[in-house]
């Protein structure tokens, strides 16, 4: 019978590091905790290989797809506190592989921090927390306040009590998304929206008003099938120009089906001296990285500090957008 043992170890570094940099994610990562050696041939700057998620004692678990990764605590794991799982689970939730052991002596941040440090390029597509398994007294204190970087309110939560201190505790995240019902305190969004952080994204299920929206102090707003009116719209852009949300520079709101209406740019612009762009200009729009380089048939207009904001409604893709230019 043939040998199957591979001497990866014997190999020199550039050899065994292709080998490593040709296996799937998935199997990497359980020969990246054998030793010091494996672990930093294993590191690689892009994921490569199908979706996977990595389960580390009973409540957390890492889900890598396509070039990032979201974190969940609160769902019962089914392993040991000490154990690991990988699966590979591309299209439906029955795994086409399967990987359990048990890994003593490392406490749960370590196992974290490891599987991390193993994709330090990849997408950072959010945290959530359920009180399924998370416990508030006995789980939180373990996380510090810059422990998570993009706070999902997940729409699976429905204990108003539970996400408020989530929020509350994860104060230094810098992006929060609420996919939750409304808080039943409208102050609690309120303590959010003052934050000085980078993007705030709300909902279908979460409904705020005009005053809440004044409240925010992000540079990304963005929101999903709200009820506002155009003259909302117009409120709010005679507010900004007087100088209302002074760090805003990107707002985006998603229509309902049915709310044409609302997108009169007429009504939005009512009383506001704007300035159509025509159709060969375009205005370079490099605040965004993902949406596109250029603003072109928006409408212009200022604030009282001279700063211009370019108004864009596209009507068939049921979006507003406002960019503001420094």
């Amino acid at each position: 019978m043939a040998n199957r043992k591979f001497p990866l170890l014997k190999l020199p570094n550039d050899a065994a590091k292709h080998v490593l940099k040709v296996m799937d994610d998935s199997k990497r990562i359980v020969i990246s905790f054998c030793s010091k050696r494996t672990k930093a041939l294993a590191i690689t700057r892009v994921r490569q290989g199908m979706n996977f998620s990595v389960s580390i004692g009973r409540i957390y678990k890492i889900r890598y797809s396509n070039n990032g990764f979201g974190e969940e605590w609160g769902y019962n794991t089914y392993i040991g506190e000490e154990y690991m799982k990988v699966y590979v689970s591309p299209v439906t939730y029955s795994p086409i592989l399967s990987i359990t052991w048990k890994q003593p002596g490392w406490s749960l941040f370590d196992r974290i921090n490891h599987i991390k440090s193993l994709f330090p390029e990849v997408f950072d597509f959010g945290t959530k927390f359920l009180s399924y398994e998370f416990d508030l007294n006995q789980h939180l204190p373990l996380l510090r306040s810059d422990f998570v970087n993009i706070l999902e309110i997940t729409h699976f939560e429905q204990d108003d009590a539970f996400n408020t201190r989530i929020l509350s505790h994860f104060f230094e995240a810098n992006k929060v998304t609420l996919y939750c019902t409304t808080f039943e305190n409208p102050d609690t969004f309120g303590k959010v929206a003052i934050r000085n952080m980078s993007e705030i994204e709300v909902c279908a299920n979460f409904r705020i008003n005009l005053d809440q929206i004044l409240l925010t102090n992000c540079c990304f707003l963005f929101l999903y099938d709200q009820t506002f009116s155009a003259r909302v719209f117009n409120k709010f852009l005679k507010l900004w120009r007087k100088g209302s949300n002074p760090n805003l520079k990107y707002f985006q709101y998603v229509f309902s089906y049915g709310q044409e209406q609302n997108q009169d740019i007429n009504v939005i612009l009512a009383g506001i001296n704007a300035r159509q762009l025509l159709g060969e200009e375009e205005e370079p729009f490099a605040v965004v990285f993902f949406y596109k380089p250029f603003v072109e048939n928006g409408f212009q207009i200022w604030d009282h500090n001279g700063r211009k904001g370019i108004l864009e409604c596209n009507e068939a893709e049921r979006v507003l957008r406002f960019v503001v230019f420094d």
